[in-house]
């Protein structure tokens, strides 16, 4: 991470705004891994209550 040109205590709103973007962009492809791995166990889910209620006829 770079620093402002006033000295090392500070971070430029630039700085700061770079890793923000980079977080939300971490947080978004974590919940389209999350919202795909969702879609798959309901997937099975509905397969395994078809083979159960095909058991109970």
């Amino acid at each position: 991470m770079s620093f402002s040109k006033k000295g090392n205590q500070h971070i430029s709103a630039v700085d700061a705004d770079g890793v923000a973007l980079a977080a939300i962009q971490g947080l978004y492809r974590l919940v389209q891994a999350q919202d795909a791995q969702l879609r798959a166990q309901q997937q099975h889910i509905a397969a395994l209550e078809a083979r159960v209620a095909a058991l109970e006829q």
